[in-house]
């Protein structure tokens, strides 16, 4: 069956979309307040409303409504004081670390804040993400214990995640917005990858983050790092693509294609970086993107054509084609023997795959449904009927008691 026809993208969405760009703005002088608020709604979504506040002097700024310029604002400073207190206590951590002879890497939102945005409120830290050996990962622990963090095992215990992921969730008793993920490596052992820590340690480069010296991934694996997180997140959010426009916006120049190319080949993070690079240029066009794209190798298989279209993209629904870490192994297998094993999967996930996607009955069959969108008719209408004789409702997307 084909898929759909998505809906065209309304006038809120195009002004949107010219605003978090670099270029001209024309839809903002006949906007309406209405499609002003839809921009802004899309602008949290996508958590570029700090982005849209830092662009203040551009252009379109005089025509954008007050109710919505506050709306920015609000995000904006109410960033900027996360971001200000996360980091004060970074510091407080990486200076304890530094004492116990341990030096980790920043990782994601904190490699970027040390390396490429200047403002330090136009990116939102969630959390702080920090790479540590292996075998210091107790010890860090240990350090962050006694700090008044605790282990979050809300999404599944710590012994689980020692066994079949790569990061332990730390977060602080009395200041739960206080979050620091303390990774081993960059991705679950599921998702069969040929690149890792190792790749970052060898790389990394020396930075400074908030007054203290840490490290950081190079501008290439960084960029890498970057590709696997959106593909993690089936590419629906456009704040991690911003996150890589704007190192290459920074780095982007010095990048190698070659050298490039060849890590993500053997990384098997081919896919995942030619989604990256094909978005980043249809979003904020004129950079580096369209230049390391163009030397690409390979060309990009037809899934992912049809499934990052702007307006899917946009609207935050390729998580309906490709949910959580099953994005990576799905883009880049190409064989139709290795779909049909992914397929299996999906019917019969294993322990650890249910464990990452939220485990339980409602997780495992609405990862079913998602995962014949695209199937044909009969073999969608079989499984459906088998789902529903087993009690599953397709209707209210549970489980019948």
């Amino acid at each position: 069956m084909r898929p759909r026809p998505t809906p065209a993208l309304v006038a809120g969405e195009r002004l949107f979309l010219e605003i978090i760009g670099d270029g001209p703005a024309p839809a903002a002088a006949a906007a309406t307040p209405a499609d002003w608020e839809r921009a802004a709604r899309l602008a949290v979504a996508h958590s570029l409303a700090e982005h849209l506040y830092a662009r203040r002097g551009s252009a379109w700024w005089p025509a954008c409504p007050e109710p919505v310029r506050a709306h920015l604002r609000g995000h904006y400073a109410r960033t900027s004081l996360h971001n200000a207190a996360l980091s004060a206590e970074m510091a407080r951590l990486l200076a304890e670390l530094r004492a116990r002879d341990i030096a980790p890497l920043l990782l994601k939102g904190a490699a970027l804040l040390a390396t490429v945005h200047a403002d330090p409120a136009v990116r939102p830290l969630g959390d702080v993400d920090l790479l540590v050996p292996r075998a210091r990962v107790e010890e860090t622990g240990a350090v962050l214990a006694a700090r008044g963090y605790c282990l979050d095992e809300s999404a599944g215990s710590a012994a689980f995640y020692r066994r079949h992921h790569y990061h332990l969730i730390w977060r602080h008793r009395d200041r739960p917005w206080l979050c620091v993920e303390v990774h081993w490596d960059v991705a679950a052992p599921l998702m069969d990858i040929g690149w890792g820590a190792a790749d970052l340690w060898r790389d990394a480069r020396a930075v400074v983050f908030v007054g203290a010296p840490a490290l950081a991934p190079a501008p290439d694996q960084l960029l890498l790092h970057l590709s696997l997180h959106a593909a993690i997140g089936g590419f629906a959010s456009l704040g991690q693509l911003r996150d890589a426009a704007a190192l290459l916006a920074v780095d982007g120049q010095g990048l190698e294609p070659a050298p490039l190319w060849r890590r993500a080949r053997e990384g098997r993070l081919s896919i995942p970086l030619q989604a990256t690079l094909a978005l980043t240029d249809r979003f904020w066009p004129g950079g580096p993107a369209g230049r390391l794209l163009a030397a690409c190798p390979q060309s990009s298989p037809p899934l992912l054509l049809r499934l990052l279209r702007t307006e899917s993209v946009l609207r935050r629904r390729t998580r309906l084609y490709v949910a959580g870490h099953a994005a990576v192994g799905c883009l880049r297998r190409e064989g139709a023997r290795e779909r049909l094993a992914w397929l299996w999967r999906q019917f019969f996930p294993t322990p650890a795959v249910l464990g990452m996607e939220s485990p339980g009955p409602r997780s495992r069959g609405r990862d079913i449904v998602n995962s014949l969108r695209h199937a044909v008719l009969p073999l969608k209408a079989a499984v459906y009927v088998a789902m529903t004789l087993a009690g599953w409702d397709l209707k209210e997307d549970r489980w019948r008691v």
